[in-house]
């Protein structure tokens, strides 16, 4: 998905033979995050973010609908970093948790391959650890890259079963476009465009057999949660400075080619059947 490789510049397929010495230092700076205001949410995270952040919709380019946290009330803004770009909220999305890592599927083969971003600042870092091991005279993940790997299979998976809600929400003819209005204390009002929220009146309506589809799933919850969670757009405005001005009523805060780095193809190493070293 293209959604995915946002923000990730220079995608590295991971090679137990050539990338056996390799380190890595992670830290809680997520600057790489600070210039957007709305990140991909799997269907599964709604329960736990919805306490916190505001969930939405929005139409990203040639994907169509797909559930994204907000993060900002403006263009290239994201609130919920501190001065340190550390993450203020006890929930860090797992968009954000995977990062450097990401797993992608080449075009011919359909495995999935384990990457990193080549541009993260703590690769080959002196005080990073090793991502591999040396075991029975083999190359093998350490545990930490393999909780990461874990962690990469089940967001995919998560993505995969988010899509199929978001289509039935399509095809159910759920979603409505909406333009919150916030208005703060001091006379500054915000309107935030481009997104969608599932339209209750509809869903009240909905065929019993749709409706049950929906509740045996687990999505309804997710439904409930998704819209409980429009109400942290008044928390997220508090986070504004004091001298943020409200953006032009033309623009629309929440884009809908949503993302602040341009997608690059693999740049170090064309993925291939052959390449038996490469971590799957």
């Amino acid at each position: 998905m293209q959604q995915q490789r946002t923000f990730y510049n220079n995608i590295l397929p991971l090679n137990t033979e050539e990338h056996k010495d390799l380190r890595l230092k992670i830290d809680n700076n997520f600057s790489i995050f600070s210039n957007t205001n709305a990140l991909p949410i799997a269907g599964v995270e709604f329960i736990e973010a919805s306490r916190e952040h505001a969930i939405a919709f929005i139409n990203y380019q040639d994907e169509g609908i797909i559930p994204v946290y907000i993060l900002g009330l403006r263009d290239n803004e994201n609130l919920l970093l501190d001065d340190n770009n550390n993450w203020k909220y006890r929930y860090v999305p797992a968009f954000v948790r995977r990062y450097p890592y990401i797993m992608v599927e080449p075009d011919k083969d359909g495995k999935s391959v384990v990457c990193i971003d080549a541009d993260y600042e703590g690769i080959n870092d002196p005080k990073g650890e090793l991502i591999f091991t040396q075991k029975d005279g083999e190359t093998k993940p350490t545990e930490r890259l393999e909780a990461a790997m874990e962690m990469l299979n089940d967001f995919n998976a998560q993505l995969t079963r988010t899509r199929e809600f978001t289509k039935r929400l399509e095809e159910y003819d759920l979603l409505k476009e909406i333009a919150p209005q916030i208005n703060l204390a001091d006379g500054r009002e915000f309107s935030i465009g481009g997104i969608y929220t599932i339209d209750e009146e509809k869903l009240l309506k909905l065929e019993d057999e749709k409706a049950l589809t929906l509740y045996r799933s687990g999505e309804m919850a997710w439904i409930y949660n998704h819209l409980a969670s429009i109400s942290n757009l008044i928390r997220l405005a508090e986070h504004l400075p004091a001298d943020a001005k409200a953006p032009n009523k033309k623009e629309k805060s929440i884009k809908k080619t949503n993302g602040t780095k341009k997608v690059t193809s693999i740049k170090k190493k064309k993925v291939t059947k052959k390449d038996k070293e490469t971590l799957h």
